[in-house]
C-alpha cells in the first residue's frame, strides 16, 4: 500500500523486477486489497485526539505528524486549560479525516495530552501480563505492517524463536516512546528489540525515524539508573533472505549472555549466507508486497 489510504503499488510500476517478483507482489497485493476492503480499510481506527486539558500548545505534534493532520488553533474559553497556559494560548486540533492514527504524535507529546487507540496503560497493562512468570524474558516491539508480514511469514515457515521472547504488534513503530521500553526494563526485560519496516519505507513515513529517537532517549535513562540491556532497531522486510527466527535467536542469546548459542547461530547464519549485522538494514523492502 502507498502512503495514500487505498492506493495499492505492486510489479514493475515500483521499479524494474524480475517476473518471479512481479507474481509474489501481486499475490501480496492482492491479499492486501481483500483485507481493506472487508475490514473499510483504516477508517475503522480511531483518530488520535488532543485532551484540551493538558494541552500546553507548544506545537511538538504538529511538528512530528506526517500527514499534516494537527494543527494549532485559538482555544476556546469553554475548553479546560493547564495553569501554565496563558489566556492566549493555542490548542491542537487533530483532524480526523486526515489523521493515519499511527501514534507518532502520542508518543511524542511531552504532556502526554494526545489519547491514542493504543493507550499507554494498555501498552504498560500487555507488557506486564506478558512478562509475569517469564525467566529472563527478551521484548520485541514491532509495526503491523513490513515487520508483521515478516514476523508472520517466520511463523508460517516454522522459524521458531525462544518462548521467553514477548512481542507486541504496535500499528507503527512511530507509537513507541522511551517510556514503554524503560517499562519492559523495569519489569525485568534483559533485552529489547524494535523491528519496524524497510529503512526509508515507513508505511507511515516518518515512525522509524520518531522510534529511533525515543530508542536513545530510553537507553539515556536506562544509563542514568545503571541499568544496561541491549536494545536494538531492525528494518525488517517479508522478502528478505535474512531470517527473522535466526535474527532474533541470536539477539536473544546475546541478551541473556549465552554466548556458545550466540557463536552457533551466528555460524549458522554464516554457513547459509544469512548473515547480518545487528540492526542490519532491510534492502528488499520494495519486494515485501508493499510498495511505497
Amino acid at each position: 500500500e502507498t502512503s495514500g489510504e487505498g492506493i495499492f503499488v505492486c510489479g514493475s510500476a515500483a521499479g524494474p523486477k524480475a517476473l518471479i517478483e512481479v507474481n509474489t507482489e501481486a499475490s501480496a497485493v492482492a491479499g492486501e486489497i481483500h483485507n481493506f476492503l472487508t475490514s473499510a480499510g483504516r477508517r475503522g481506527t480511531p483518530a488520535s485526539r488532543v485532551e484540551a486539558s493538558r494541552c500546553i500548545g507548544c506545537d511538538t505534534c504538529v511538528t512530528m505528524c506526517p500527514f499534516n493532520a494537527i494543527t494549532l488553533v485559538e482555544r476556546p474559553e469553554s475548553e479546560p486549560r493547564p495553569s501554565e497556559v496563558k489566556d492566549d494560548g493555542k490548542l491542537a486540533v487533530i483532524d480526523p479525516e486526515v489523521c493515519r492514527a499511527c501514534g507518532i504524535c502520542a508518543a511524542n507529546c511531552p504532556e502526554s495530552a494526545i489519547t491514542h487507540n493504543l493507550s499507554d496503560d494498555a501498552l504498560f497493562g500487555r507488557l506486564a501480563t506478558m512478562m509475569h512468570g517469564v525467566d529472563k524474558p527478551v521484548v520485541g516491539f514491532y509495526c503491523k505492517e513490513c515487520a508483521g508480514a515478516a514476523i508472520g511469514l517466520a511463523g508460517q515457515r516454522r522459524d521458531a524463536y525462544p518462548e521467553s521472547v514477548r512481542l507486541i504488534e504496535l500499528p507503527c513503530l512511530g507509537r513507541l516512546s522511551a517510556l514503554h521500553i524503560v517499562e519492559a526494563a523495569r519489569l525485568g526485560a534483559v533485552g529489547v528489540f524494535l523491528a519496524g519496516c524497510a529503512e526509508g519505507r515507513c508505511q507511515y513515513r516518518s515512525g522509524d525515524a520518531s522510534a529511533r529517537d525515543q530508542l536513545a532517549i530510553a537507553e539515556e535513562a536506562l544509563a542514568e539508573s545503571g541499568r544496561r540491556l541491549p536494545v536494538e532497531q531492525w528494518h525488517l522486510c517479508a522478502a528478505d533472505r535474512m531470517s527473522v527466527g535466526r535474527r532474533i535467536r541470536l539477539f536473544h542469546a546475546r541478551a541473556i549472555g549465552d554466548e556458545l548459542s550466540e557463536t552457533l547461530v551466528a555460524r549458522e547464519m554464516e554457513l547459509i549466507g544469512d548473515a547480518a549485522p545487528a540492526g542490519a538494514v532491510c534492502t528488499g523492502g520494495e519486494n515485501c508486497g508493499r510498495s511505497r
